[in-house]
């Protein structure tokens, strides 16, 4: 086995749409995972401001490096997921056809999964993150710290129909309903981890009982060719 593999689980799920992978962070991967954190904490990493780069309206986003381990989670990830739902009516047009799939296929291609983008999020109190998308073919969100339970959040707007405090959700059309939407929220976990197509819009709302920090890491994957090496 190489180096860089291990073993680990995953769920799927479908919607109404193209459906996501969830798993909970392997040891190995969150003290990676952990150790990078404290390396920028102490200075040790240089990061950069990424939120010009990004949706969020938070104060604090930056840069953040891509370790082995979680590269290599995210991109089997991907390939399982292709597994489970490439060529079903879950996957978007966005994604790779599994004609163009063939073509690549029969002249001497294959396609890897390639992470470019990584960054860290650091949301105070009032923070959030508006509908949008992302760039690439899959998107992941890892969650390192969540600051409040759920519970007490909803006991600051109890009757808000489709939209509660400090929660992250999927937003898509509904099929056959013109202008209307559909929600999937997604509980968020202390170092689990979901990854989807890129082009599913999705939101964080924000939250209203802690003064701690929610913190979260993101990134995006892309579809690369590459030649297949003749034996």
């Amino acid at each position: 086995m190489h180096s860089t593999e291990f073993n680990f689980d995953f769920e799927s799920y479908t919607f109404s749409g193209p459906g996501y992978l969830r798993c909970s962070l392997p040891e190995e991967v969150k003290k990676e995972v952990q150790d990078a954190i404290g390396k920028i904490d102490r200075g040790e990493i240089e990061t950069f401001d990424n939120r010009k780069n990004l949706a969020g309206h938070l104060q604090k986003e930056t840069t953040f490096p891509i370790t082995e381990k979680l590269n290599y989670l995210v991109t089997t990830l991907c390939a399982e997921y292709d597994n489970i739902f490439l060529g079903t009516h879950s996957v978007p047009l966005s994604h790779i056809h599994p004609d163009f799939l063939k073509e690549f296929t029969e002249n001497g291609y294959t396609l890897k999964y390639v992470l470019r983008d990584l960054w860290i999020n650091y949301g105070k109190k009032y923070d959030f993150n508006p509908p949008h998308n992302h760039t690439g073919s899959y998107s992941f969100v890892l969650w390192v710290k969540i600051p409040y339970k759920f519970e007490d959040e909803e006991k600051v707007y109890p009757y808000v129909k489709n939209s509660h405090p400090g929660i992250f959700q999927f937003v898509f059309p509904k099929a056959n309903i013109p202008g209307c939407t559909g929600h999937v929220t997604v509980n968020s976990v202390e170092w689990d981890l979901i990854l989807f197509p890129a082009d599913l819009a999705h939101t964080v709302y924000p939250f209203y009982t802690s003064d701690e920090e929610r913190i979260s890491i993101a990134g995006n994957l892309y579809y690369e060719p590459v030649k297949k090496e003749n034996k």
